[in-house]
C-alpha cells in the first residue's frame, strides 16, 4: 500500500491502466492481481471514449 500512500500524497485519485484489448488475458490478470492485493481500490472500465475495455481505472 506504500504506492497507494505516495499516490494520495499527491492528490491523485485515480490511476488508468492501459493494457490493450487482445485476448483479454491481461486485463484479466491485472483486475485480478489488483482486487487480490488491494481489496479496497474500485476497478471499472474505461469510458468509451478514455478507452473502453482496453483501459482499467482503479480509484483510490
Amino acid at each position: 500500500m506504500l504506492l497507494k500512500h505516495k499516490l494520495v500524497g499527491l492528490n491523485i485519485q485515480k490511476v488508468s491502466i492501459v493494457h490493450g484489448f487482445g485476448s483479454g488475458k491481461l486485463a484479466l490478470a491485472v483486475r485480478d492481481y489488483l482486487e487480490m492485493n488491494f481489496p479496497s481500490l474500485t476497478l471499472s472500465y474505461g469510458a468509451k471514449q478514455r478507452g473502453g475495455n482496453g483501459v482499467t481505472v482503479v480509484e483510490l
